[in-house]
């Protein structure tokens, strides 16, 4: 189903994102970039459990909550980049409104791995979570290329495990590695986060095609009810809606003329979003 929500950035916004944009190829300023670090923040505002999977850490926020409700959050980042104090925000205002569980992956990136391994110890990552809390079921949750690890990681998972993740949250998913809808090239000038030539440098790391295990998200089957938040301003817009019509689970909520992941950026629409997860997880929580 689809829910076309209408408005605009306002001309202020429009220049931060211009100006604060950048062409540089993901990979390169990967390269740069430090081992991440949780936030001190969240360790002392919550009760977190940490834990390590293949030495790849993930932080269980509110693991003392009596909630069974459980995020699985994988962050955005081009598949090589860090998370960012953005999506700790987010989850800090989704814990305080919802008392759930929240497990951050910091999952395995580009170039020191590739994709069908990225994919695996994010797999594993989700494992080890399901079997720390057994009673908890789980909503698996996501922006940008972490909704591309989720899914893939999802297809990997046994029938049991599959029953225990209830519901996914998608906010602007890249659904499709090689980014090669048509579409998607008219929408770059007015994507001021995104462009494909990002991406260029990364062609090299993706190798699920080497086993039939994992395919792409866009002809997987979820049967899973899925919410996806996605601008029209987004170069990843057109794959939403194709995935949306070749999902029948799917709920695409759609905001006119906003960019790449805006539900993570100080806009109005994005408390619209973060109000529509937190009811909809609110929802997920009284009925399991």
């Amino acid at each position: 189903m689809k829910t076309f929500i209408e408005g605009n950035i306002n001309f202020i916004t429009k220049i931060i994102l211009k100006f604060g944009s950048s062409n540089k190829d993901f990979l390169v300023t990967a390269r740069k970039q430090k081992q991440e670090k949780f936030p001190k923040l969240m360790l002392q505002k919550y009760k977190v459990d940490d834990d390590e999977v293949m030495g790849h850490a993930l932080y269980t926020m509110n693991a003392d909550s009596n909630s069974h409700t459980h995020i699985l959050y994988f962050h955005g980042g081009s598949l090589c980049l860090n998370g960012t104090i953005a999506h700790h925000l987010l989850l800090d205002k989704i814990i305080k409104e919802t008392d759930v569980k929240t497990t951050y992956m910091v999952y395995s990136l580009m170039p020191q791995h590739k994709s069908n391994e990225i994919y695996h110890i994010s797999y594993q990552m989700i494992k080890k979570v399901m079997e720390k809390f057994p009673n908890d079921h789980f909503i698996l949750m996501g922006d940008s290329a972490g909704g591309l690890v989720l899914l893939s990681a999802f297809q990997l998972l046994n029938d049991h495990e599959k029953k225990r993740i209830k519901h996914m949250i998608l906010l602007s998913p890249w659904l499709d590695f090689s980014l090669s809808n048509p579409d998607m090239e008219p929408l770059e000038k007015h994507d001021f986060i995104l462009s494909i030539n990002q991406f260029k440098g990364l062609k090299a790391y993706d190798d699920i095609h080497k086993t039939n295990e994992i395919v792409s998200p866009m002809i997987f089957d979820y049967q899973k009810p899925i919410d996806i938040y996605v601008g029209t301003y987004d170069i990843l817009y057109p794959d939403t809606c194709i995935f949306e019509e070749r999902n029948k689970h799917v709920d695409l909520m759609i905001f006119d003329k906003h960019p790449h992941v805006f539900a993570l950026l100080p806009m109005k629409k994005s408390k619209i979003v973060t109000q529509s997860m937190i009811k909809t997880i609110k929802e997920v929580s009284l009925t399991n």
